[in-house]
């Protein structure tokens, strides 16, 4: 395998910093992180993470950073895992539909990306008005692609990849997709890796 893309738990899931070399994410536009966001509705009265006992919660389907952050902040709260204390916990597909339900009142909490809810509030300005951010974890992005280390032409890939997609027309309308507008090189030292080393 010369190459990988994964979420940044997967990765530090998966490998040793030593076994990868540099590679390429999307940032958002102005070269920015993206967050993991808690959002609430605002007419529930939901200033802080206590309220949220007996709620229904949506979570982004087979994502586990969602589910450590959650965790970490009803661990911090309560002591106890957030399985416990929320009635209901759903898996979606989609941060859209996520911020969707909630908006619709049909559930109480959601985690989403900023990226999603960025996209969501600039397609219908109501959204930002009903739907709010309660917590938000910064995350430097939501996926990396890291290539092995010891690939004869790794570095050369990963620079070849950035300018790739700067040029690319096909490459511009997937990020545009993704509101992932500019891809980056990025080495292992600024990675979620060093969390974890």
């Amino acid at each position: 395998m010369v190459n990988w893309i994964a979420t940044p738990l997967g990765v530090v899931q998966t490998f040793k910093r030593d076994d990868l070399s540099g590679g390429f994410k999307g940032m958002l536009t102005g070269n920015q992180a993206d967050n993991f966001l808690l959002v609430v509705r605002d007419d529930k009265n939901v200033n802080s993470v206590k309220y949220l006992v007996g709620k229904c919660l949506l979570l982004l389907e087979n994502d586990e950073l969602a589910e450590v952050f959650i965790d970490s902040l009803f661990l911090k709260q309560f002591k106890s895992s957030y399985i416990k204390k929320f009635a209901t916990v759903q898996n979606k597909t989609q941060g859209s539909r996520i911020l969707l339900d909630i908006y619709f009142n049909k559930a109480d909490d959601g985690m989403v990306y900023r990226n999603a809810y960025n996209v969501m509030v600039e397609i219908n300005p109501e959204i930002g008005r009903t739907v709010l951010v309660l917590e938000k974890l910064p995350t430097n992005n939501k996926n990396f692609s890291y290539l092995v280390k010891g690939y004869p032409f790794a570095k050369e890939l990963s620079k070849m990849a950035v300018i790739a997609f700067k040029h690319s027309a096909r490459a511009k309308q997937i990020l545009d997709v993704f509101r992932k507008p500019e891809p980056k090189h990025c080495s292992i030292s600024n990675s979620m890796l060093n969390f974890f080393a």
